[in-house]
């Protein structure tokens, strides 16, 4: 099965056959993937966009770590929390500074995330940029900082 070439949504046919093609069908794994449209049709089902997976991530953090800023917009628009942790503290902040992503960065700092919050070990996104030799995020922080 194909997915409709002319529609801008998925028809309801092609959402339950992607969904019996995905191993992890929710709003965690469209996110992790930067489907959009399975994303966006997902969140009208599913209200609550800062649901934590088993391992205590949000569709938001999955977004960010994988350098999807569509994704990332789409989330934020539905409110996702942009202050969100997982279990070990860390911030969607953080992971999209480790990885050098810096126009979710960016994004994500004008949506309110806290550029001080520390993860449990006591790091900060700057920490994490610095760790990974992430120069350019390292930078954009401090002028977000200021």
């Amino acid at each position: 099965m194909h997915e409709p070439a002319n529609s801008s949504e998925p028809s309801a046919a092609w959402l339950a056959y992607r969904r019996t093609m995905t191993r992890d069908p929710d709003i965690h794994q469209a996110a992790r993937a930067n489907d959009i449209p399975l994303l966006k049709r997902l969140l009208l089902d599913s209200p609550d966009v800062n649901a934590k997976d088993a391992k205590g991530y949000a569709p938001l953090m999955l977004a960010a770590y994988g350098g999807h800023a569509e994704a990332v917009e789409v989330l934020l628009a539905q409110g996702a929390d942009p202050n969100t942790c997982d279990a070990a503290g860390n911030s969607v902040l953080m992971g999209a500074a480790f990885k050098g992503y810096t126009a979710i960065v960016e994004r994500l700092a004008r949506a309110g995330a806290a550029l001080d919050t520390r993860n449990h070990a006591g790091l900060d996104a700057v920490q994490f940029a610095r760790m990974f030799g992430r120069g350019d995020t390292v930078e954009l922080l401090a002028r977000l900082g200021r």
